[in-house]
Formats: C-alpha cells, structure tokens, sequence
C-alpha cells in the first residue's frame, strides 16, 4: 500500500541528530565511550566508534497541525546491527536528518531491520485510530521517545547504582527542554499517549504544560470521562487544544507478557480518543 503522503522531516530534526549533548550514560556519537565493553543481543561487540549511535527515534508522515496522535516512548533503543552506520555513515546536518527519519519510518513499516517494540506501537497506534492498515497510522500518528539517545543495554539498567536517578533525571529534562517541548510545539498533537511507564512518568516529572485557551493559566490536561474530552486542570474548562494519556496497555509483567486485558484496555483508549477527531 502507497503511504498517502511523502515523509518530511521537521527542520528542528536536524538539531536532534546533531546535539552533542554531553548527557550521563547514554550512547550518543558525543560520547562513543559509553559504547566500550557493550554487546549486542547476539554477543558480538559494539564498536564504540559506530557512528550509527546517533539521536534519532521519530517519524510520521502527517503534517504539522495534521497530527490526530503523537506516540511517546521512551528511548530509540540500540542501532539496528548492520544497518544504521550505512546509512548515516558520512552524512550530517541536513542529510544525516533526512536519513535518520526515513530509516525509522522504514522499520515501523517493517521494510528495514527489526524491532518488535515499533511494530507493537505502530499496531496498537493502528488500533486506536481506528486504521485498517497499521501502515496508515503513519499518516495520522507520530512515534517519538523521551530520550532521543540510546542508554547501554537498556534504560533502566543503565541508570543503576550510585547516582543513576540524578543522571536519568538529567537526561529527561535535556531532551525534554530541547527537543521534545519544541516538537509537541511544532506538531500540535490533538492528543499524546505515554507509551510506557518511563515515558508517562517523564511526562508528568517534567510538567507537560501549556497556556489554556479559556483561562490563559498554564497547566496540564485531564480526561473527564463524564463529558469525554480533555479538561483544564487551572479552571475545569473543556480543552480542545491537547491532551495526554498513560497507554493503559503498555506495560509487561515480569514474564515479558502482556496484560490480558490489552485488547479490552486498547478499546477503550480508542473509544476516549476518538471525540478529538470525529
């Protein structure tokens, strides 16, 4: 199926792909040393000089004040092996943006590598548009992170020990003030779900808000079931402007499964969502 609009990355993207942010534990192209003694998931070494290890992780291919869902999760996680670097490799600014959106479109669509969390969010993103075809998501709904960097091997545990709260903390709000704030501003969802405890967390830590239209007081959004919209915390007035959600589905157990009310969980997400764009 032909997507119905050609992907266009936003112009702040290319500051994303570019920072040199000196962030705590993360893997960024800044810091190649926190690739050292890293694996991948077959037990071959990460090189730490692997210029894949960029920021990166969004995609969409809707239009700014066209945007029915942007989908938070927390961070892009590792490079695909063998893929990323012949990409990127050599390219930067401007080019090295145009790469990195396209790449991540590419593995939602399931055209490039493999990753079984953007398959997951693409689907159930699908699922609360009400799409037939998860790839026409795409056209409505945006996929970003909290973190634009990868953490080695993964967020929580490379937060552990000895200072690792402070550290996340660090690298949430550095991400949050310049880049996620910025693209919330660019895009003008109607509606943001937090795809993850990490991510909803964030969002509520960094305190998502924005100027009321019917007040003019800054403040967060909640959903009031009675009147099914999204509400001004400041004066309880309907805000028609945005909103954001905990996806109540998100979260795995211990076992690495889901909760078997997902399916209930995803409808009803779909059925409070659906007044922003019906």
């Amino acid at each position: 199926m032909q997507p119905a609009t050609k992907t266009v990355k936003p112009p702040y993207y290319i500051d994303v792909v570019s920072c040199k942010e000196n962030c705590p534990r993360v893997c960024n192209h800044n810091v190649p040393s926190s690739c050292e003694g890293k694996t991948w998931p077959d037990k071959s070494e990460i090189s730490p000089e692997d210029k894949s290890w960029i920021p990166r992780g969004s995609t969409t291919r809707a239009r700014p004040g066209n945007l029915d869902l942007m989908w938070i999760l927390t961070n892009p996680g590792n490079p695909q092996k063998g893929g990323e670097s012949k990409f990127y490799g050599g390219k930067e600014g401007a080019e090295l943006a145009d790469e990195a959106w396209a790449f991540t479109e590419r593995v939602l669509e399931g055209k490039e590598g493999k990753s079984d969390t953007l398959s997951e969010t693409i689907t159930d993103a699908a699922k609360v548009l009400n799409c037939d075809d998860p790839l026409e998501a795409l056209d409505r709904c945006m996929v970003t992170n909290i973190a634009r960097c990868s953490t080695p091997p993964k967020w929580g545990d490379a937060f552990n020990g000895k200072g690792g709260t402070a550290a996340r903390r660090q690298v949430i709000v550095t991400c949050f003030e310049k880049y996620l704030r910025r693209e919330i501003d660019y895009w003008r969802p109607k509606a943001i779900v937090a795809g993850s405890a990490t991510s909803r967390d964030a969002l509520c830590d960094t305190g998502l808000e924005w100027g009321c239209k019917a007040c003019g007081v800054m403040s967060r959004r909640f959903w009031d079931g009675g009147i099914r919209n999204f509400v001004c915390r400041a004066c309880g007035q309907p805000a028609y402007d945005w909103g954001f959600l905990a996806h109540p589905a998100a979260r795995k157990n211990q076992g690495g499964r889901y909760d078997p009310d997902r399916p209930k969980n995803l409808a009803a997400l779909a059925d409070m969502m659906s007044v922003l764009w019906n």
